[in-house]
């Protein structure tokens, strides 16, 4: 990210502006969830683009922009058939410099396309996890002008949002399994035998076993020296 903020730095008073799409744009909105080895970038080709990646150390290889020293990989510009990138953009800044990523719903809609139309298990996946993540954020109206013409694409917009209405809110989900817990142990209380002693529960002596084998294990990988016997 920070290299993409010197490139966007380097390329404003020309006018230019880097967006960033694809599987970097994917792994900024699922916070990592989603990990990409290349960084896709929606930007014209040009001499300004050409002096700036050459400018920061970068050596072109066909489409790409390589800098093997910080295994560092742009491709710009990125492959046609994007969506149209009108929704708002996300603007961040990494250590004092600006860096401008695809809108959510864009993005959305482009996973969303090669899930419905190419079949694709991992474009559905990640389709849902942008849509459960960010659905108090997404402009799902928008998302539904742009997909109106193809039913399929209707379906699959309609099922995102039904699945993003029924995400809770973090507080309400904390209260949630507070009162759930709450339940546990009342049930777990109402089962006790009459007359047992409080306290801890003695531990079944088969999963004790397997646990101190698991502990050694550990030690003998990680510290052996607590294993050794003193003299």
């Amino acid at each position: 990210m920070i290299a993409l903020g010197v490139l966007t730095r380097a390329l404003a008073p020309h006018g230019i502006e880097p967006v960033l799409v694809g599987g970097g744009a994917l792994e900024f909105y699922t916070a990592g969830g989603y990990a990409t080895s290349d960084v896709d970038l929606a930007l014209p080709s040009g001499p300004e683009v050409d002096a700036a990646f050459a400018e920061m150390g970068f050596s072109k290889e066909g489409r790409y922009w390589v800098r093997d020293d910080l295994d560092l990989l742009f491709e710009a510009p990125a492959p046609a058939g994007l969506p149209g990138e009108n929704a708002s953009r996300t603007e961040v800044e990494v250590d004092g410099l600006r860096v401008v990523v695809i809108g959510i719903e864009d993005l959305l809609l482009d996973r969303l396309r090669a899930w419905v139309h190419w079949q694709s298990g991992e474009d559905e996946r990640w389709a849902r996890r942008l849509a459960l993540l960010h659905a108090d954020r997404i402009d799902w109206q928008y998302l539904r002008d742009r997909t109106k013409h193809l039913p399929e694409e209707v379906d699959a917009v309609a099922q995102l949002a039904e699945e993003g209405r029924q995400v809770i809110d973090y507080d309400d989900f904390q209260a949630e399994v507070r009162r759930r817990k709450r339940d546990r142990w009342a049930k777990i209380l109402a089962s006790e035998p009459p007359g047992r002693r409080p306290g801890r529960r003695p531990r079944d002596p088969e999963k004790e076993r397997l646990l101190a084998r698991l502990d050694r294990a550990r030690l003998e990988r990680e510290n052996p020296e607590l294993l050794r016997r003193r003299p």
